[in-house]
């Protein structure tokens, strides 16, 4: 365990203010949670994008303020994307298709995990070091795996759980008290809580259209 890790989880433990893990594997269920002071990018099924702040979430669809512009509702079965950061190739938040090319999108050496589950129930979790049509290769602690994908059932890509509303607040109103606070510490170290977003099911159509859209 290292040094970093190590202070985090005696943090943690003193004070109980450590983020804990998400409960779902859901992400569409996720973004009822995030928080509203930040910029998302959603892509739609005719490659349409639009940028704003997330109003609100229903189990069928997604309100977006904008600015400028009135508020849009978009149907989830219309959503093929939705990133944070305010870029259309920002960190993936959720994915309406099943897609390789989304997986070979992953930026190379991330921070962020890549999770595979084989269609044999075997399961493997690491940093994605390479990504082609036919194979990825994931290194864990310095061991690399070659994982071919016709023996894949499912590709989650495995992020940091967006800041909540209220996490945002609080960090907002320590200001640079924030050095100690440990959900602070926990992002910066990427040690906060995950969720995985899946990418790939190998049971679904595959959809590798290319993303490629402009902002409205």
């Amino acid at each position: 365990m290292g040094t970093k890790a190590a202070i985090l989880i005696l943090i943690c433990s003193l004070t109980g203010g450590c983020l804990s893990a998400a409960g779902s594997d859901d992400t569409w269920a996720q973004l009822k949670h995030v928080t509203r002071a930040r910029n998302y990018v959603i892509i739609t099924s005719d490659q349409s994008c639009y940028d704003g702040k997330i109003l609100g979430v229903s189990d069928r669809s997604i309100t977006l303020s904008r600015k400028d512009l009135e508020p849009i509702v978009i149907e989830r079965k219309d959503v093929l994307r939705i990133a944070d950061s305010g870029e259309t190739d920002g960190p993936i938040l959720y994915s309406g298709r099943s897609s390789w090319w989304d997986v070979t999108k992953i930026p190379l050496n991330s921070k962020q995990n890549t999770r595979v589950v084989m269609k044999s129930g075997a399961k493997h979790e690491g940093r994605l070091g390479k990504a082609t049509d036919s194979e990825i290769v994931l290194t864990d602690h310095g061991k690399q795996t070659m994982i071919v994908k016709d023996e894949i059932a499912i590709v989650y890509f495995v992020r940091l759980r967006p800041l909540s509303d209220s996490d945002e607040l609080l960090l907002n109103e320590l200001s640079y008290l924030t050095v100690f606070d440990p959900k602070f510490w926990s992002y910066e170290w990427n040690a906060g809580p995950k969720i995985p977003v899946l990418l790939y099911d190998a049971s679904k159509p595959e959809d590798d259209t290319p993303l490629r859209c402009s902002i409205d």
